[in-house]
Formats: structure tokens, sequence, C-alpha cells
């Protein structure tokens, strides 16, 4: 093989896997190159008392071209694993960039729910647990009355999270570990403070991957 022939076992595309299918051939290439290398050697060998100098030096010449062959495949070889290294560490921040964006997205997609439509049902919800409460003070009073009369009864006095079995008053449980946010500047529908989810979108600018 010349050196042009050497250099065509390089693929155009720097992928990782052009370059994998291309040091498999180059691997083969060298193979060739070596065994014939190999075969001239035996046939000089077999030739020294029986062919001039002008023969012998043409199975040198030949072997001589193989063996430089042989050695240029294998520094390709060298060349090419080094380049399909970096190509993998690159492919695997491309596809690892690609999920992020793809993340970002339905990420995107919640927070645009979240602040344009998740009022509008946290709206419901607050008057359902608003007349709740209005339903558990009357309940209260209910109570007291009845056990001003010397009435045994049971006690009136349930609360969703009671009859669901999910807690106090105002810790909602949805499922068996979401609670409900509550609005900005608001305790309801859970008496904490307000936050934002979690689902934040990454700032891809400020990431050394592209």
């Amino acid at each position: 093989m010349q050196y042009a022939d050497v250099m065509q076992l390089r693929p155009e595309a720097q992928d990782s896997a052009s370059l994998a299918g291309a040091i498999l051939r180059a691997e083969r290439a060298r193979v060739e190159s070596l065994n014939r290398v190999k075969d001239l050697a035996g046939q000089r060998s077999a030739a020294l008392l029986t062919s001039d100098d002008a023969e012998l030096q043409a199975m040198e010449q030949q072997a001589a071209d193989a063996q430089r062959a042989a050695d240029r495949i294998a520094a390709l070889i060298e060349a090419m694993r080094a380049e399909m290294e970096v190509a993998s560490e690159r492919e695997k921040k491309e596809q690892a960039l690609h999920l992020l964006e793809g993340s970002n997205r339905v990420a995107t997609a919640f927070l645009t729910w979240w602040r344009e439509e998740y009022p509008k049902h946290a709206e419901a919800i607050r008057a359902g647990l608003l007349l709740e409460q209005q339903a558990h003070s009357a309940r209260a009073v209910a109570q007291a009355a009845l056990e001003s009369t010397g009435l045994n009864r049971k006690s009136l006095i349930y609360t969703s999270a009671e009859i669901t079995g999910s807690g106090s008053l105002w810790s909602l449980h949805m499922g068996a570990a979401f609670q409900l946010p509550s609005l900005d500047g608001t305790v309801w529908p859970r008496a904490s403070k307000h936050f934002e989810p979690y689902w934040f979108v990454t700032d891809l600018r400020r990431m050394d991957i592209r």
C-alpha cells in the first residue's frame, strides 16, 4: 500500500462510529501487510541460492514497502483511536445537552401551566377549604348546643382531611405525598410560605458543554 492508500483508511466523518469502523478496517489492512512481509521473507530465504541480486532486491523492496505500510497503518490506528476518544466525549456532551434541552421544554411547559392555570384551580380549592372552615365552625357551635342539652352524641366535627385520613385541616394531601402549594401572598390552600416549583429551567449559556 502506498501513502495515499493508507490515508484512504481515514474516514471523512469524524464521529465515533465512523472512526470505530475505520479502525477495524485499518487493523485488517495492517494484518494483511504484515502477512505480506512474512511471505516475502520466506520467498527471499528460499531464493537466496536460486535468484540473482535483482530478483532478491525486488523481493526486499516489496517487503520494505509492505512493512512501511504496516507501520503507517499502526500510526494511523493510534491517531484514530485518540480521535475516537475525543469524538465519544463530544457525543456524550451533545447527548446530555439534547436531553437537557428536552427536559427544559417540558419544564417550561409545566411552569407555564403553573403560572397561568394553577391559580385558577387554586381559587376553587381555596373556596372549598374556606367552606370547610365555615362548616367546621358551624359544627362546633352545633356540638356545643347539643352538649348543653345533655344529649349524648358522637362528635359532629370532621374535616375533609380527617375523612380522607390525610392529616390536619390545612394540610391537604393529594395522593401519597403531593401537597398543594399555596398561592403567592396567601396561606391557601396550604398553611405555608408560597414557593415556586423546583422544575426550574437550566440556563444553557452557563454550561460549558457546547
